[in-house]
């Protein structure tokens, strides 16, 4: 099953640590990948952070991935706010879900580290934490 992500590669440095991220997904492969203009540019061009069924596009991908999001040219970052807090709430988005595992070399290539031992983690993330929530502004919704 190929599993299909909307990827948000944000602003600054989100953009670049994203671009390495879906090479990496491309090498694994198993996955469809659409990336979406939403950032501080796409803003400034259009004034619009995200379109008005922008939800609802995000509602047909099984994830989201979402690069580092902010930049001083919208001081309210209200982009970022809507783009974040606003997925986080129309779409109930309540638990970031990070599991770890170690993935086995692509076909054909070798480490030069010896086999580590596969890690047993699971990093679980509350999205709409108050403070979070509550500063700077309210969620849009």
């Amino acid at each position: 099953m190929t599993a299909r992500i909307a990827v948000i590669p944000g602003d600054g440095i989100g953009r670049d640590v994203v671009a390495e991220a879906v090479r990496v997904l491309h090498a694994i492969g198993g996955v469809d990948l659409e990336e979406l203009p939403w950032s501080a540019d796409h803003y400034l061009k259009t004034g619009v952070t995200l379109p008005s069924d922008g939800y609802e596009t995000l509602r047909l991908f099984d994830a989201i991935f979402v690069g580092a999001l902010g930049d001083p040219r919208v001081p309210d970052n209200r982009h970022a706010r809507d783009i974040l807090l606003g997925t986080r709430f129309v779409l109930d988005l309540y638990v970031n879900y990070r599991p770890v595992r170690l993935l086995d070399a692509p076909t054909g290539t070798r480490s030069p580290h010896p086999p580590a031992p596969s890690p047993s983690m699971l990093t679980l993330r509350c999205q709409t934490a108050l403070p979070r929530v509550t500063s700077p502004g309210r969620a849009p919704g």
